[in-house]
């Protein structure tokens, strides 16, 4: 679940995001070196919605995950009317660019909680999960732009950013510190089991050359 969370949640975003160019050029009215101006800021907006969430989710990893999603999906509700207007389409783009990577933090670290002793491979898989969203989000985004539907694409991201949102798992496992607690005594243990195992070969030795010196004295 923790996967099409992050393969559904991450659709919404490339939905809207594949086609930002001619959304701001036919529907807001921008010039075509002015969008260009526009998407570094979306740039800026993502990397600080990613530096943001990271920090947030170390303090409440839930409150961060459904805020970032429903905040998401109302960013990409409202992207329909936000830009009939200049202004306002510039506020949508950079908070576009805000939230869409605010969701990585939260869903890495949903991926971290679930993946025991292979993190690599779950954080490899995580990513593929982007990606595959990122494809779900274009095919759908331009069956929509085929259907004249152009501007209502941020409509089709919110849907898919709620459903993101309800399969996420509602009680993700914590770490307790058990396994560390466990390895640590463990450690001492086998410590005392080497010095024992040390000191019964010292003795035996020992007991091997009184046995051999009183030999030689008899002999």
């Amino acid at each position: 679940m923790s996967i099409a969370t992050t393969a559904v949640g991450f659709a919404g975003v490339a939905t809207i995001f594949t086609y930002i160019a001619p959304l701001l050029t036919e529907v807001t009215g921008f010039a075509a070196p002015a969008v260009s101006v526009l998407l570094p800021a979306y740039g800026a907006g993502s990397f600080a919605g990613n530096i943001t969430a990271g920090r947030l989710t170390d303090r409440s990893f839930s409150a961060t995950v459904c805020g970032v999603f429903g905040a998401l999906a109302g960013v990409l509700a409202l992207f329909p009317f936000l830009l009939v207007w200049q202004p306002s389409a510039v506020f949508a783009v950079l908070a576009l660019g805000s939230l869409a990577t605010a969701t990585i933090a939260p869903l890495q670290s949903l991926i971290l909680k679930h993946a025991g002793a292979t993190p690599t491979l779950a954080v490899s898989v995580n990513v593929g999960a982007l990606n595959l969203g990122a494809a779900m989000g274009s095919v759908l985004g331009g069956a929509i732009v085929a259907a004249d539907g152009l501007r209502w694409t941020g409509l089709a991201g919110a849907l898919l950013s709620l459903l993101g949102l309800a399969l996420l798992p509602r009680h993700p496992p914590q770490h307790n510190g058990t396994d560390g607690r466990r390895r640590g005594s463990d450690i001492p243990a086998s410590r005392g089991a080497l010095t024992e195992s040390v000191a019964a070969r010292g003795t035996g030795r020992a007991r091997h050359r009184a046995t051999t010196g009183q030999m030689i004295r008899l002999s």
